[in-house]
């Protein structure tokens, strides 16, 4: 389950809320700051718990669907395009669908209502993140690159990356 907790800014909030999920027998791991997964679902009494506690150290529970479903969506993402494993060759859109069992017009949908951006521009954004990573961690070339990222080619790559950044990936890599 994916908890969402407004003010949540730094480092200690992160911990205050591990700590109050703990005592309440949950584990759990921050996603992002604001966002945090728990194994397991809530009650409605645990809820209110956590809720109270966590109000007194400054920090409030989202109780926005939409807002959750954001963030699951944002959870895929992150899963799909951190994976070592090849998904076959589904492209991020059948891999979404498949994951949230829903259709992807009502993903991105739900995801343009609650973001500034569009589902498409998030993930291109997320993916030119990775790019950099992948530079930065000195990955042989970009093929390879284009490859692990299911991009369709490298140069789809170079111009996608120079689009987002401003700049391509062999300047990106002499300035490291």
């Amino acid at each position: 389950m994916i908890i969402h907790i407004k003010n949540m800014l730094s480092s200690r909030c992160k911990l205050i809320v591990k700590q109050e999920l703990n005592l309440l027998g949950f584990e759990s791991h921050c996603l992002e700051l604001g966002t945090v997964h728990v194994t397991g679902s809530l009650s409605k009494l645990k809820w209110n718990d956590l809720k109270r506690s966590l109000y007194v150290a400054g920090l409030d529970l989202v109780d926005d669907k939409k807002r959750s479903f954001c963030s699951l969506i944002k959870y895929w993402v992150a899963e799909i395009l951190g994976s070592e494993e090849e998904e076959s060759d589904m492209n991020m859109s059948s891999n979404l669908t498949a994951h949230l069992n829903m259709d992807y017009p009502k993903i991105s949908k739900a995801f343009a209502e609650c973001n500034q951006v569009t589902l498409k521009q998030y993930i291109i954004g997320e993916r030119v993140k990775k790019v950099k990573e992948l530079i930065s961690l000195h990955q042989p070339n970009l093929a390879a690159i284009s490859s692990k990222l299911h991009y369709s080619s490298t140069a789809h790559l170079c111009n996608e990356f120079k689009r987002v950044t401003g700049y391509t990936p062999k300047i990106f890599r002499t300035n490291l």
